[in-house]
C-alpha cells in the first residue's frame, strides 16, 4: 500500500499559498498539516488556526489546503553534515476511528449505504496503518537514514574508533594515519598541548609545528621589567617600547627638575613640577587681575579668585543697542525674535502680554499672534493675525463646567475631573465613579441632651435607599459637634437630601435627640457628555445619583462594550452593563459586545441561560421618583462579538453576523423587584431603542415591572419584549424583525398584590361580588388597594380578569369595592358568562397583577424566521404567524399588527389579509346593534334596500348553508325546519305530510294506478299495453338462433345451474377482500398492498408501523423488512442470525445475541463486532460488554488489544492477548495519566507518565537510536530500581542537557560535570528568630534578615561534598550578633564577628566535610 494513498509532501517556496492532494477523505477536520523540523528532524503538525500559518479547505476546493495567512517557508537546510533537504510541508489523512459511521440497533434497517461508509472508514484506517512514516524494515530504514547523520560515521573532528560497525571520511581516514603512520606533530596538536613539544626522540613536529613553536618561545622568553618598558609580540616577532605615562619622574636627572622650592630660571632646558607651576599661576592670578565696570574681584586665599558681575552694577547701557529691542521698536517692525537680543520691558508687554477686556483692543499694528481674552459672558479666546482678530474658542470652553463631565477616548484621562472640555475623562464608568463620589455629610441640627463624648462605628439611621452607614461621633455641651462617616462607598447608596440620626442608645444614653445629619453633594442632575470613539468599560457602570445624563455626540460613533471578564457571561446571574437609577438619562450610545452563556435556566426567565448579560437594568435598591429613560440608542448583540477588538465601524467585532443562534445579550430588563420595597416606581422607559440580538432577549419586564416604550425595534431576538410575573409593558409605533417570538405575555405576578373576602354570596354566571376592604400583600407596592383592570382575580380557585371596581357607599357595605369580573362567551364574544359556579361569602380572593403588553401600530417582519442571518428570506428564512403574539398562563396581549405581507390584525378576532382580499372575524366576535336597523311594526328587522348578490353566493364559512346567484338554497347535510304542510306545487313538505303518501320504497295501494301514458324516461311506470308490445317487439327483434327459450338454454350450454357454475368460476378467483394464491402469481406492473397507487414493483403502505415477513415454517424462521415510527428495519423476530450475502457468499453476519461477524460465520462470542480475513490471517475484534469495551487485533495469532477496562477505574488499556486487564503494557486513565508496565498508574505525585514493573530488575525507560544493533550497549536509561533512581548511558560518550536547542550541562563518559552557564541553586529566605536552622534538603543557598541575636544552628539533612552560601542581612536598627551550632567549623576555630551596620551583608560560604562536620568561611560587610 502506497503512502500517495493518505499523504502527500512537498516544498514551499515562501509565496506559494496552495497545495493539491489527491487521495480521498471523509471529513475536513481528518485533513492533518504538518512542516518539517531541522532540529528534531520531525514533522510538527500546523492547526487551522495557527498564528502564523492559518489554514483551511473550502467546499469549492475540497482538495486544495489553502494557507489563508503567511505562506510555508522554502525547506530549510540540514544542519547535520552529508543531511539532503526535507520537502517541508506534509498533508495527511487522519481518519477518525473512535465512533463508527454508521451504528447498527437491535432491529434497524441494514442499508448499502450505512455499511459502505463503514467499509469506507475502516479502510481509509488500513492504508494510514499501514503508512506510518517508516518502511516495514526498520532496520533498513534507519542504516539508510541514520549512517550519514549520526554515530555510525567518523569524521576528521570526531575521536577515532576502532570498530567494523562504523566507517571514516577521508578527512578523517588522512588525519588518522598521517599522524600515527610517521609520530608527526601537528600544529593543532601543539595548541591542543599549549605549544610544549615532547622531550622525546619518537615525535616528529611538522614543519609548521617547528614554526609555530619557535614564534611561541620567542614571544614568550623574552621579558621586560617594571620600569617602563612595553612589549607587544605576535606572529613570532616581538616589539619593546616606552608605554605611554609609564616612565616614573626618578627615571629624570634631578639637576632638570625645578620644585616647588627653587626659583623659575625661566629655560627650556629644564622642567617644573606640578607644585612649582601651580605656586607660579597662583602668583599670577591673584597679583596681575583687576576689574572695573562692575567687574568685582574676590582673593579666596588659596590661590584661586572670584570674577564676578556686583549686584546692580551694569547698566542697560553696557548692552550694545543693536541687541535690544525698544518699545518702539517693537511697535514700528515686528523684529525677528533671535537669541543675540532681548527685549525692554515695555517691548516686552507690547509683544507678549495677552489682552484681557472687555471691548476691541485699538490699532492694527499687533504683533501676529497676539492673543485677546474678549472678558465679557461668552469668555471668547481671540489671536491677531496680522489683519483682524480671529476667535479661537469660547462660550466658556476653558472655564469649569461643575455639572458637565467630559468623556474623550483619545484625549481623555481619568486622573482628571472631566469638568473642561480641555481635560476630559478616558472612560464613561470613571465620570460615573466620580459623580457617584461627589456625595458627604453635613451636621444640620446639633440635637441636645446628649452624653459627652467620642464614639466610634456609631450606626446612622434613616435615609431613601441606603443601609449599614457607621460615624465616628463627637458629643460636646450635649450636642453633636463632629461626625464622621467610616465608609464613603457606603455613603455613595444614600441620597442627597437624606437627612440621618444616630439613636440616643449608641451616644451615651444620656436621653439626648435632635440630632440631623444631612447628606450633601453635587452629584444630583450631572451630565455626562461622551465623544465619539469606542469605549470598552468594566461593567457593571452603576448610576447611583439621581437625574443623571449620559449623552454621546452621535449614535453611530459613540460606542460602548464591556471588558471580556465582564461581558455578563462571567458570573451566574443577570449582568448589565448599565444599572440606572432615578432619572437616569441614556441618549446616543451605540452598545455592543454584552455575551450570555450557552447552559443552564436563568433565575428570571426560565427559556434564558443562566447568565444573561444586559445592556440595562435597574440600580439595586434604587428609589425611583422618576423612571430611567433611554432615547436613540442601538444595541448589536451577537455572541461572536470579539470584546478585544471592537471597531467604531464594525462595532460587533469577530464575523458579520453569527449563524449558529448561540444565545447572545439582552436589552432591558425591568426587574420590578430590584427597587427599594418603598420605591413609588419601578419602571423604565424608552424611546427609539433599537435592539439587533442575536438569539438575545429584547425586553424583559418582570416582578411586576412596567414599561413604555415608542419606536421599539428588535431583530433576531429571542422574544421582542416578554412581560412576565406581573410584568406589564405599553408600545407604540414598533416593529420585530425575524426573530423567535415577538410579543409575550406570560402569566402573572408570583404573589398575590392583596387579598380579602367575598361580602355575601354570588351566584353561578354573576358578573359581579363584593369584598372587604383588602390586605396589601408583599408583593404590592402601590399606595391604594383599589382592583384595576390590570389585575386577575382569584376566587374558589378560578381566575378570571376584572373588568372594574366600584367603591360601595356605606349604605352597601362601607369600605369593600363591587368587582365586576370577565369570562366571555365563546360564541357571542359580546357576552359575559361571569361566575363559572357560585361563590359562597366569605369566601378568600387574591388579586394579581397580569403579565400584559399594549401594542399599537405593531409591524412584524418575519416574525418566527430565526435568530440568525439564516432567517433573512434571502437565506430561506420562513415565517411563524402563531410566534407574533403568545399569551399563556392568563398573560394578555392588546395589539393592532400588520406583517410583511400586509396582513392586519386586531387581536385574534379580526383580520385584514391584504394579500388574499380576506376580511376574518371570530365567531362572536361581531355585536349587531338591531335598533340600528329598519324594524317593522311587528319587530323584524329589515335591511334598507334589496342586497345585490353581484353574481355571487352567501354561504358560512364552511359552505353547508348556500344561498347562490339563482336563488338556490344548498344546505348540504342540515335541514330546513318549522314547515306548514304545502299548498302548492313550489311548496316544501314536512316528513309528516310526505308519510301520508306512498312511500318512495313502496307500499300497498288502497284504490287504483292510473297511468296518463305510455312512460318517457326510464322511470316512468309502463302500463300493460305498453308492456306487452315491448315483450313482442323484443322477440321479433332477436336473432333467429336466440328468439326462443330453447334457443336460449343452448346458448347457456343447457346449464340448469348456470348461475352456480359462474358462481364457481368466480370463486377460484382472488376476492377483493383477499385470500391466499395456490400457485405462482406472476404481475408485470406495480403491485400495491394498502395503496391504490404504487410506484414500485412492490408498494406496502399503511398509516402506522407496517412489515413485510418472510418465514420458513420448517424450522420457524422469522425475516421481516418494514416500518415503524422510528424508521425503517430489516430482521429476524426469532432466535436466528441476520446474513448479508454477496455473490452468493456471506459477507456478514449479526447473530441473535446481536455480534456482528464481516468475513466470519461465527463471531467471537466476547466481541460485539468481528473482522476476520481468512487470506491474510488477521482479524479485528470489537468488544462491548457491560464491563469492559476493547478492540482486539489478531495477524497470524498474535494479538493486540486496547480498550476500557471497566473493573479498574475505566483506564484506557494495551495488552498483547485478546482481554484488558490489570497485567497491562500501556494504561491511561481519565485524567490522562499513562502507566507503562504491569502495575497500576499512580499519580499521587502528579506522574502524567508512569513506568512500573515488578521484576528485580525495575522499571526502566530506554532511549536509542539502536545502532549498536544488540540494544544493550548504547543508548539512555532511565531506571528505578530498589526505590534509587538512575540515568545511564550504555556507551562510552557523554550525557548532554540542552535547552532552546544550546547544550546547558554536560556529564563525560570520565564522569566530569561541565555547565555552560555553572550550576544555579536557588537562593531560599530564612525566618528571622533566635534560631535558625537551614534545610540542605531544600536548598542549599539561604538568606536571613536578622531581626534578634540569633543562633545559626546545624542543618538538617548534612550530605558529604554539599556546599553553599548563607547570607546575612542586618535589618534596620543593625547591630545584631550571631553564633553558630557544633557542626560550624570555621579557620582558627573562631566564628566571624558580623558587621554591625544597618542593612550591612555578610556572607559564609561552607562545604559539607561529614554528618557532624561543616567546614565555612566568612566574608564580611558588602555594601
Amino acid at each position: 500500500m502506497a503512502c500517495s494513498d493518505v499523504q502527500t509532501i512537498q516544498a514551499g517556496n515562501g509565496t506559494k499559498t496552495q497545495f493539491s492532494f489527491d487521495f480521498p477523505y471523509i471529513f475536513k477536520s481528518e485533513i492533518h498539516v504538518y512542516f518539517w523540523n531541522v532540529t528534531t528532524k520531525e514533522y510538527d503538525e500546523k492547526l487551522t488556526t495557527d498564528s502564523t500559518y492559518p489554514w483551511r479547505i473550502t467546499d469549492a476546493n475540497p482538495t486544495i489546503v489553502e494557507f489563508t495567512g503567511t505562506a510555508p517557508p522554502s525547506p530549510t537546510a540540514p544542519t547535520d553534515p552529508n543531511e539532503s533537504t526535507v520537502d517541508n510541508v506534509k498533508i495527511r489523512r487522519i481518519t477518525k476511528v473512535d465512533d463508527i459511521r454508521a451504528l447498527f440497533n437491535p432491529g434497524s434497517a441494514i442499508r448499502s449505504d450505512d455499511l459502505n461508509k463503514n467499509f469506507e472508514q475502516l479502510r481509509y484506517a488500513i492504508q494510514e496503518s499501514n503508512c506510518q512514516d517508516v518502511p516495514e524494515e526498520i532496520f533498513e530504514f534507519l542504516e539508510d537514514y541514520y549512517w550519514d547523520n549520526f554515530n555510525k560515521t567518523v569524521y576528521s573532528t570526531d575521536t577515532w574508533s576502532s570498530s567494523d560497525a562504523k566507517i571514516a571520511t577521508t578527512a578523517a581516514m588522512d588525519a588518522r594515519f598521517q599522524d600515527e603512520a610517521t609520530e608527526t606533530l601537528t600544529k593543532a596538536e601543539l595548541a591542543s598541548a599549549s605549544n610544549v613539544i615532547p622531550d622525546n626522540d619518537t615525535a616528529l613536529p611538522t614543519t609548521g609545528a617547528v614554526k609555530d613553536y619557535v614564534d611561541h618561545v620567542v614571544e614568550t622568553d623574552i621579558l621586560v621589567n617594571s620600569t617602563g618598558l612595553e612589549k607587544s609580540a605576535t606572529n613570532g616577532q616581538v616589539t619593546l617600547g616606552i608605554a605611554a605615562g609609564s616612565v616614573d619622574l626618578d627615571r629624570i636627572k634631578a639637576a632638570d627638575i625645578i620644585t616647588s622650592s627653587e626659583s623659575n630660571p625661566n629655560n627650556d632646558t629644564t622642567i617644573a613640577t606640578t607644585a612649582k607651576i601651580d605656586d607660579m599661576i597662583d602668583a599670577a592670578i591673584t597679583g596681575d587681575i583687576g576689574g572695573s565696570d562692575g567687574v568685582s574681584i574676590t582673593n579666596d586665599g588659596d590661590g584661586t579668585i572670584t570674577v564676578g558681575l556686583s549686584d546692580g552694577s551694569v547698566d542697560l547701557d553696557k548692552i550694545k543697542d543693536a541687541d535690544k529691542i525698544t518699545y518702539a521698536e517693537q511697535n514700528a517692525g515686528s523684529p525677528s525674535p533671535a537669541d543675540s537680543n532681548i527685549f525692554t520691558a515695555s517691548a516686552s508687554s507690547r509683544r507678549f502680554d495677552t489682552i484681557v477686556q472687555t471691548s476691541t483692543p485699538s490699532g492694527t499694528d499687533w504683533e501676529v499672534g497676539k492673543t485677546w481674552l474678549q472678558n465679557d459672558d461668552d469668555q471668547t479666546l481671540k489671536i491677531w493675525n496680522g489683519s483682524t482678530w480671529l476667535d479661537v474658542a469660547s462660550g466658556g470652553s476653558f472655564r469649569t463646567q461643575d455639572k458637565v463631565i467630559y468623556v474623550d477616548k483619545t484625549g481623555g484621562d481619568d486622573a482628571k475631573t472631566g469638568h473642561r472640555i480641555s481635560g476630559p475623562k478616558l472612560t464613561i464608568k470613571a465620570a460615573i465613579n466620580d459623580i457617584n463620589a461627589d456625595i458627604s455629610t453635613s451636621i444640620k441640627t446639633a440635637g441636645s441632651g446628649y452624653t459627652n463624648g467620642s464614639y466610634t462605628n456609631v450606626p446612622i439611621t434613616g435615609g431613601t435607599t441606603g443601609s449599614g452607614l457607621q460615624a465616628n461621633i463627637t458629643v460636646s455641651g450635649g450636642g453633636v459637634t463632629a461626625c464622621t462617616v467610616t465608609s464613603t462607598t457606603t455613603l455613595e447608596d444614600y441620597q442627597i437630601g437624606d437627612i440621618l440620626s444616630a439613636a440616643d442608645s449608641n451616644l451615651g444614653g444620656g436621653g439626648g435627640s435632635g440630632f440631623e445629619l444631612e447628606v450633601t453633594g453635587n452629584g444630583d442632575g450631572m451630565t455626562v457628555i461622551v465623544a465619539a470613539g469606542v469605549y470598552r468599560e468594566a461593567a457593571p457602570i452603576q448610576i447611583k445619583r439621581r437625574n443623571v445624563s449620559i449623552v454621546g455626540m452621535a449614535l453611530r460613533s459613540c460606542i460602548v462594550h464591556p471588558t471580556v471578564a465582564t461581558q455578563g457571561d462571567h458570573a451566574d446571574g443577570n449582568n448589565a452593563l448599565f444599572e440606572l437609577n432615578s432619572g437616569s438619562f441614556i441618549q446616543n450610545l451605540t452598545l455592543t459586545g454584552m455575551k450570555a452563556s450557552s447552559s443552564g435556566t436563568n433565575t428570571l426567565d426560565s427559556v434564558l441561560p443562566v447568565r444573561q448579560g444586559w445592556n440595562f437594568a435597574l440600580y439595586n435598591g434604587c428609589y425611583l421618583t422618576k423612571s430611567p429613560y433611554i432615547q436613540n440608542c442601538t444595541n448589536f448583540s451577537d455572541s461572536e462579538i470579539d470584546n478585544n477588538e471592537i471597531r467604531a465601524h464594525r462595532p460587533r467585532g469577530g464575523l458579520a453576523g453569527d449563524t449558529d443562534s448561540a444565545p447572545t445579550g439582552g436589552g432591558m430588563l425591568i426587574d420590578g423587584s430590584v427597587p427599594k420595597s418603598t420605591s413609588p416606581l419601578r419602571s423604565m422607559v424608552a424611546d427609539s431603542y433599537t435592539h439587533v440580538g442575536l438569539n438575545g432577549p429584547g425586553i424583559l419586564v418582570t416582578n411586576n415591572g412596567y414599561t413604555q416604550c415608542t419606536s421599539s425595534y428588535a431583530f433576531f431576538n429571542k422574544y421582542h419584549i416578554k412581560t412576565l410575573n406581573g410584568g406589564q409593558a405599553n408600545l407604540a409605533a414598533s416593529t420585530t424583525d425575524f426573530g423567535e417570538r415577538a410579543l409575550v405575555a406570560d402569566g402573572k405576578s408570583t404573589s398575590a398584590i392583596f387579598t380579602s373576602n367575598v361580602d355575601g354570596a354570588a351566584a353561578d354566571k354573576a358578573t359581579t361580588f363584593n369584598i372587604n376592604a383588602p390586605t396589601a400583600g408583599t408583593g404590592w407596592f402601590g399606595s391604594t388597594t383599589r382592583p384595576q383592570d390590570n389585575m386577575l382575580v382569584e376566587v374558589n380557585s378560578v381566575i378570571y380578569p376584572v373588568v372594574s371596581a366600584v367603591a360601595r357607599t356605606d349604605s352597601e357595605g362601607g369600605s369593600g369595592w363591587t368587582v365586576t369580573v370577565s369570562r366571555p362567551d365563546p360564541t357571542d364574544r359580546s357576552g359575559n358568562l361571569g361566575l363559572n359556579g357560585a361563590v359562597s361569602d366569605n369566601a378568600s380572593v387574591s388579586f394579581y397583577l397580569r403579565s400584559m403588553i399594549a401594542s399599537s401600530g405593531h409591524t412584524m417582519e418575519y416574525v418566527g424566521s430565526g435568530t440568525n442571518y439564516n432567517a433573512l428570506p434571502e437565506n430561506g428564512g420562513v415565517p411563524i404567524e402563531a410566534r407574533q403574539v403568545n399569551e399563556s398562563n392568563n398573560g394578555k396581549i392588546w395589539t393592532a399588527t400588520t406583517d410583511h405581507k400586509g396582513k392586519f390584525a386586531l387581536g385574534s378576532f379580526f383580520t385584514v389579509d391584504q394579500d388574499k382580499g380576506i376580511i376574518t372575524m371570530e365567531t362572536g366576535s361581531i355585536k349587531l346593534d338591531l335598533n340600528t336597523l329598519l324594524v317593522t311594526g311587528t319587530g323584524y328587522a329589515q335591511l334598507g334596500a334589496p342586497l345585490d348578490m353581484n353574481g355571487n353566493e352567501i354561504s358560512d364559512e364552511s359552505g353547508n348553508l348556500k344561498l347562490d346567484a339563482n336563488g338556490d338554497i344548498d344546505v348540504q347535510s342540515n335541514k330546513i325546519i318549522n314547515l306548514t304542510n304545502p299548498a302548492s306545487n313550489q311548496d316544501a313538505a314536512t316528513k309528516a305530510y310526505v308519510d301520508t303518501h306512498l312511500p318512495l320504497a313502496g307500499g300497498t295501494m288502497t284504490g287504483a294506478l292510473t297511468l296518463s301514458g305510455a312512460p318517457s324516461s326510464n322511470l316512468h311506470a309502463a302500463t300493460k299495453a305498453y308492456v306487452d308490445t315491448e315483450v313482442s317487439n323484443l322477440v321479433d327483434s332477436a336473432p333467429s338462433t336466440l328468439d326462443t327459450l330453447n334457443e336460449l338454454a343452448a346458448a347457456l350450454g343447457d346449464d340448469a345451474n348456470f348461475s352456480t357454475t359462474v358462481t364457481n368460476s368466480i370463486a377460484a378467483k382472488m376476492p377483493l377482500a383477499g385470500g391466499n394464491f395456490t400457485g405462482d402469481v406472476n404481475i408485470d406492473g406495480d403491485l400495491g398492498i394498502g395503496t391504490t397507487s404504487p410506484d414500485q414493483k412492490l408498494h406496502v403502505a399503511s398509516g402506522a408501523s407496517t412489515y413485510v415477513q418472510v418465514q420458513n415454517t420448517g424450522n420457524s424462521v422469522n425475516a421481516y423488512y418494514g416500518v415503524d415510527t422510528g424508521g425503517a428495519w430489516v430482521g429476524a423476530s426469532t432466535n436466528h442470525p441476520l446474513k448479508l450475502h454477496t455473490n452468493n457468499t456471506e459477507r456478514l453476519r449479526i447473530d441473535s445475541s446481536g455480534r456482528v461477524g464481516i468475513g466470519t460465520s461465527t463471531p467471537d462470542t466476547n466481541s460485539k463486532a468481528h473482522i476476520f480475513d481468512s487470506s491474510l490471517s488477521r482479524q479485528l475484534l470489537i468488544q462491548g460488554d457491560t464491563n469492559d469495551a476493547a478492540i482486539t487485533v489478531n495477524k497470524s495469532g498474535q494479538s493486540f488489544t486496547f480498550g476500557v477496562d471497566a473493573s479498574d477505574s475505566n483506564k484506557f488499556k494495551i495488552n498483547t492477548g485478546n482481554t484488558v486487564g490489570a497485567a497491562d503494557h500501556i494504561a491511561i486513565d481519565s485524567s490522562g495519566n499513562v502507566g507503562i508496565g504491569a502495575d497500576s498508574i499512580n499519580n499521587s505525585y502528579g506522574t502524567n507518565v508512569n513506568i512500573h514493573t515488578s521484576t528485580t530488575n525495575g522499571a526502566r525507560l530506554k532511549v536509542s537510536d539502536g545502532t549498536s544493533g544488540n540494544g544493550n550497549t548504547d543508548g539512555l536509561d532511565i531506571i528505578h530500581q530498589s526505590g534509587i533512581a538512575y540515568i545511564n548511558q550504555r556507551e562510552n560518550n557523554d550525557i548532554r542537557i540542552s535547552t532552546n536547542n544550546a547544550e546547558a550541562l554536560r556529564i563525560t563518559s570520565a564522569g566530569v560535570v561541565t555547565a555552560k552557564k555553572g550550576a544555579v541553586a536557588e537562593i531560599d529566605t530564612l525566618n528571622s528568630g533566635t534560631t535558625i536552622t537551614p534545610d540542605l534538603n531544600a536548598s542549599c543557598n539561604f538568606t536571613v534578615t536578622l531581626g534578634h541575636n540569633a543562633t545559626i544552628a546545624n542543618p538538617s539533612a548534612l550530605t558529604p561534598g554539599q556546599s553553599g552560601s548563607i547570607f546575612l542581612v542586618q535589618d534596620g536598627t543593625g547591630s545584631r550578633t550571631c553564633a553558630f551550632g557544633s557542626s560550624w567549623d570555621f579557620a582558627g576555630g573562631t566564628a566571624p564577628t558580623l558587621t554591625t551596620a544597618a542593612s550591612s551583608v555578610d556572607r559564609i560560604d561552607y562545604i559539607v566535610r561529614s554528618s557532624t562536620s561543616i567546614h565555612a568561611v566568612a566574608t564580611l560587610n558588602y555594601s
